[in-house]
């Protein structure tokens, strides 16, 4: 749908195809989606531009399309033209959209009489929020911030367009008093306001390729299948300024839209799980990647197994060190090897008497048959079974056994296997799976 005399663009090309299967409904189709607007509330300025890509899996190809309304007047014109085009089965993904331009698009298109409750289902949730996703990202590779340009920096999408929206608000109000006098500044801003909106949404898109690292820090260790990393081979350098209007000249000189090779190296697909080696008194864990990791986010980054901020007494095992080193092919998770006596609590203390003479629990079932001033019903604390050794730390539920230095202590300890070869990658991929959440989260 076209609006009255508002501006539209569209063109369809051979695109890798990225689903982001696993955060879409089943039997939905995502739709990336960005608004400028005039300001930021919805109760006093309005929408001017909207932006959509709709992939085509099947065909591998992606829809650009553009509504950009050429006075205040066409507003509901490029709403109304944006919510017709979406899918019934659609799934709106957007950068922080949950918050601002969702909510925003459904105030404007009240204050307009258009009836997206009754006749556009896509914006009646919240959708999917790369904002959200991807915050652990910003811990783990301690990010400056959340922006979506801050993103863009660790695929290494390059932008070359030099505004932010603030700028943009003033573009259209100069472009709307002007635009019918001046036809060269009129083109620069159009240009400009165009540019910035097709480099959000491609960036955002690129935002995609985030996800394989994303999931391996989150401990996804299966290499599913998955269709969104399938390249086309007929992918060319196609630039964003090739994006023609028919009603007005373009010259406008955009980023190129993502190559074969860009996506290929930003989508580093991990192996099924790690491999396990011992390293004097290190543990390290690797895990391989089928393509080059983007060179932003090869580092090594540290961090202690309880967060420097945790309220109540420390211990040296809280302080103990975990690496994560991120290589051009690989990961590395280094673990170090304690060395000490440490306790495993029984979780059915109540069942056990304490004797303080010999400073030792036995089960009641043994202690009944004692004299009743020999014994004394056990605390949590008392009851306890020390073993001497060696051991790894931060391990919560990845091995049967596991040792403390107190009952409560955060930190678990369990003994380092005698044959690390036999304990099955299953095991390993837990284990690692709880350490990669210290880097998740805030430090």
């Amino acid at each position: 749908m076209k609006g009255a005399s508002m501006k539209y663009f569209e063109q369809t090309t051979k695109q890798p195809v990225f689903l982001a299967s696993d955060y879409v409904p089943v039997g939905h189709l995502p739709v990336y989606f960005d608004i400028e607007t005039t300001g930021l509330s919805a109760r006093s300025c309005l929408i001017y531009l909207i932006a959509s890509i709709e992939p085509n899996e099947s065909a591998g190809e992606i829809t650009f399309r553009q509504w950009f309304a050429e006075n205040p007047d066409e507003e509901a014109s490029v709403i109304a033209a944006f919510l017709d085009s979406l899918p019934e089965n659609a799934h709106l993904c957007h950068f922080n959209g949950a918050n601002f331009d969702i909510p925003f698009v459904r105030a404007r298109a009240d204050y307009h009489g258009i009836p997206w409750k009754q006749n556009c289902a896509p914006l009646t949730n919240s959708g999917f929020d790369f904002y959200r996703t991807l915050t652990p990202l910003y811990y783990c590779f301690d990010m400056p911030g959340q922006s979506q340009k801050e993103y863009e920096k660790m695929t290494g999408f390059d932008r070359t367009d030099p505004y932010d929206g603030g700028q943009l608000i003033e573009f259209y109000r100069q472009y709307v008093g002007i635009a019918r006098f001046d036809k060269d500044r009129s083109t620069f801003l159009l240009d400009s306001m165009l540019c910035h909106n097709r480099e959000d949404l491609y960036g955002m898109y690129s935002l995609l390729t985030l996800f394989p690292m994303l999931e391996c820090l989150r401990g996804n260790f299966r290499a599913r299948e998955n269709r969104s990393l399938e390249l086309s081979s007929e992918i060319s350098d196609l630039r964003l300024d090739c994006l023609q209007p028919s009603s007005a000249d373009f010259s406008a000189d955009c980023s190129p839209l993502p190559s074969e090779d860009f996506f290929k190296g930003c989508s580093p697909l991990p192996s099924e799980g790690f491999s396990v080696v011992r390293r004097n008194d290190t543990l390290v864990l690797s895990r391989s990647f089928s393509h080059p990791v983007p060179e932003p986010m090869r580092r090594r980054i540290s961090r202690a197994l309880v967060p420097l901020k945790q309220d109540g007494e420390r211990n040296e095992v809280w302080n103990v060190g975990i690496d994560l080193e991120i290589s051009t092919y690989e990961l590395h998770l280094s673990v170090p090897i304690l060395s000490g006596t440490y306790k495993y609590f029984f979780s059915n203390y109540k069942d056990y008497f304490f004797l303080p003479a010999e400073g030792k629990v036995v089960h009641k079932s043994l202690g009944e048959s004692l004299a009743r001033e020999a014994r004394v019903r056990a605390k949590r604390e008392q009851a306890y079974q020390p073993l001497s050794g060696e051991f790894l730390p931060g391990t919560e539920t990845a091995f049967s056994q596991l040792f403390r230095t107190r009952a409560d202590d955060l930190v678990a300890l369990s003994p380092v296997p005698a044959d690390l070869s036999s304990v099955d990658v299953s095991v390993w991929n837990t284990y690692a799976s709880h350490l990669l959440e210290r880097f998740c989260k805030r430090n």
